[in-house]
């Protein structure tokens, strides 16, 4: 279990990484109000390292958590899940320690997978809307 006082250390490290800026907008925090996003989660083995943190904007925060968005361990470009978002193929901002390559693959690989589902699922939305125009 994580204490408050690691909780804390972890987001400072992250913020300094990215001085204080979001990692995909670049908007400017004041340090009590960033979310510091561990890239492999702590409960799935994810350290509390500066190395496995990326500051992000809430809403950014919550659609990395869901694997909506991501960070491509080689290129660092930013990726969302659903086609058309701004920020689409943009390298993440300059940081001053590495990202940990091995948390960005895992976060990857689970991205890859929720996109597959999501396409997927607008395929057959695709079918069902196209069987039934030509029901009616």
């Amino acid at each position: 279990m994580r204490t408050e006082e690691e909780q804390m250390l972890f987001r400072k490290q992250v913020l300094h990484n990215f001085e204080n800026r979001c990692a995909i907008t670049g908007t400017h925090f004041r340090e009590d109000t960033v979310d510091a996003a561990h890239i492999r989660f702590y409960r799935n083995g994810g350290s509390m390292s500066v190395v496995n943190g990326i500051p992000l904007l809430s809403k950014l925060h919550t659609l990395h958590d869901e694997f909506l968005l991501s960070i491509h361990p080689e290129y660092q470009t930013i990726h969302f899940a659903i086609d058309g978002m701004k920020y689409e193929g943009q390298r993440i901002r300059e940081h001053n320690f590495y990202l940990d390559k091995g948390s960005l693959i895992w976060h990857w690989k689970e991205f890859i997978s929720v996109r597959a589902e999501l396409s997927l699922l607008n395929k057959r939305s695709d079918i069902i809307e196209q069987c039934m125009l030509e029901v009616v």
